[in-house]
Parts: structure tokens; C-alpha cells; sequence
């Protein structure tokens, strides 16, 4: 066999591999990508029949309270002893009690404690789980005030890989229902009925903020690596609420970590929240170019990493 033989098959070799690589990569991007013009006016189209129809499909659905054993997800209360370490350093996270539940930032609910726990404390919170898939069933409770609101949130996700779907008979179900203060919702899935809760005066913007805590995000703040981006003036937070600037353990990354951490986020904080009455800010930016200015919607960062958690789903 000669040399210009070899040669020859070699180098069709290398083109062939360089050809087939090339193909997986645009078959990987265009599974990752973000939706085309026509695909979004179509996804619009579709969430659009939820918010144009005064009643909905997503109430008149079968109910799931008559279906699903509600999702009560138990955590321990650790022991008050004393630490040198943060919380984060722990694995824990702090939490204060509402109504038997353990609750971070005054809107994620880590579970249910045992009866006697401490009103406020650290828990290690439990796995962060993702939904099996994309597509996300929803129930609105008949009793729900307003419900044209969580339709207007679900147009947020019109292009992002988040397809939501009218309950019907499957398992996992969001059920938006009755809070009796603030909105709160689990991070992460938890399997079964999984409340998302809306006082009255929950606006949209708030609604899919909590969507996004049940989709695995945390608070862009609470950020393993946010003292390298924002600062927090401690003294200007108000008596009370320095626990929701608390750093979370890098095991509720699994989301939020997909990116670099966002100043335009959806689930960053204004940079005057909390804060004592005379000061104007408790959260300012280390970059001398970037401002906090978290969006009324959902930032491009926060659609990527939704495109990276759940494209493939």
C-alpha cells in the first residue's frame, strides 16, 4: 500500500470526522436554541387562549386536590449551637417559621418542621430537583381572586422552553392558589400537588418570579459567588431582614449557577429593598459599569439558563 495511499485515506478521515462533529454540533445547538420569530408568535398564540378566556381551561380542568396526595415535603430544624461558619458553610439555609412552614427570603418554602422547632433557624434544605420535563401542568383554584394574572405570568415564558399544559391526570401539577400573605412558592420540584401561593395583591411580574423558584432558581443575591458582583450594606437593611441577604449553599446552584450572575434578573432584588427608612439602598453593584436594575420579566440571562436546565427535557 503506498504513502499517497495512506495519505489519502487519512485525510478523507479527517474531513469525515470533521463533517460528522460538525453535524452533531448543529443538531445540539438547534435543540438548545432559542426558538425562531414564528415559534414564539405560536407559543404566544396558544398561552393567549388561557388569558383571553375569562374562565379558562386551566380552572374548569379537573381538580387535582381530588387526585394527588398533597405534597408535603418535611425538613429538620438543626440544633442552635454555636458556629463560627455561615450558614452556606453549613449546607443550611435560614428560615423563619409561617404557619408550620419553613420559609427562606419570605418567599421560598423549604417544607414543613416539626411542631416546637424555633421560629426563626437553619435547616439543610433537601435535594434540588428539576421537573422530568418541559412541559409543566397547571391548575388555578375556582376560588383564586383574579386569575387573569397567572395567565399574563405564563406569557413571560412565550420564549423559553417552558411549554405549560391544563391539568388533566398527571402526576406533578402546579396548583395556583389562595395565600394568605405575600407569594410563595417551593424551589424546585417536589412531586404531587405543588401550591404555588398568591395573596391578592401578587402582580404578574411577581407570579412568574415565583415560577421561576418552582423551576429551580434561587435569588440571583443569595448567590454562591455574589460578593464578587454586589455588596450589601448591612446597616441600611431593615431590623429583621438581613436573613434574606444570606448566602444559600452552592447545592441550590444547579440552576441559578448555569450563568454569571445577572444584574437585569427577573429574581435579583431592587437595590433599595429592605431597606431602614432615610437610606436609599441596601444592594449596590462592584462593577463601576453595571447597575442593579432587575427586570419587570424575564432577563436573556435567565432565558438561557432555562434553554440549559430544561432544553432537553
Amino acid at each position: 500500500m503506498s504513502n499517497r495511499f495512506l495519505i489519502s485515506l487519512l485525510i478523507f478521515l479527517i474531513v469525515l470526522g470533521a463533517y460528522l462533529f460538525s453535524k452533531r454540533d448543529d443538531a445540539i445547538r438547534e435543540q438548545n436554541a432559542p426558538p425562531s420569530e414564528q415559534q414564539v408568535l405560536n407559543k404566544e398564540e396558544n398561552l393567549q387562549s388561557l388569558v383571553n378566556d375569562p374562565s379558562g381551561p386551566a380552572v374548569s380542568a379537573q381538580n387535582p386536590n381530588e387526585n394527588i396526595p398533597g405534597s408535603e415535603r418535611q425538613v429538620e430544624a438543626l440544633p442552635v449551637t454555636p458556629s463560627q461558619k455561615t450558614p452556606a458553610e453549613l449546607g443550611a439555609v435560614r428560615y423563619r417559621l409561617e404557619e408550620g412552614m419553613a420559609v427562606a427570603d419570605g418567599d421560598i418554602i423549604l417544607g414543613q418542621v416539626e411542631a416546637g422547632a424555633p421560629t426563626t433557624g437553619l435547616t439543610k434544605p433537601l435535594e434540588l430537583q428539576l421537573w422530568d420535563s418541559a412541559e409543566i401542568p397547571i391548575y388555578i383554584q375556582p376560588d383564586l381572586e383574579n386569575p387573569q394574572r397567572v395567565r399574563e405570568a405564563l406569557l413571560f415564558f412565550a420564549n423559553t422552553p417552558i411549554r405549560f399544559v391544563d391539568y388533566t391526570d398527571q402526576e406533578d401539577v402546579l396548583v395556583f392558589q389562595t395565600g394568605s400573605k405575600d407569594c410563595k412558592s417551593y424551589l424546585g420540584k417536589i412531586g404531587g400537588k405543588q401550591p404555588v401561593w398568591l395573596a391578592p395583591n401578587c402582580a404578574p411580574a411577581e407570579i412568574a418570579h415565583e415560577i421561576m423558584h418552582a423551576l429551580g432558581f434561587i435569588h440571583e443575591q443569595n448567590r454562591t459567588d455574589r460578593e464578587s458582583f454586589v455588596q450589601v450594606l448591612k446597616e441600611n437593611v431593615e431590623d429583621g431582614y438581613l436573613i434574606n441577604f444570606e448566602i444559600f449553599p452552592s447545592s441550590l446552584m444547579k440552576v441559578s449557577g448555569l450563568a454569571a450572575f445577572d444584574y437585569n434578573s427577573l429574581m435579583l432584588y431592587p437595590s433599595d429593598t429592605f431597606a431602614k427608612p432615610g437610606t436609599s439602598q441596601t444592594l449596590v453593584s462592584k462593577d463601576p459599569g453595571r447597575q442593579i436594575a432587575p427586570l419587570r420579566n424575564l432577563s436573556q440571562s435567565d432565558i438561557q439558563r432555562l434553554y440549559q436546565a430544561y432544553g432537553n427535557r
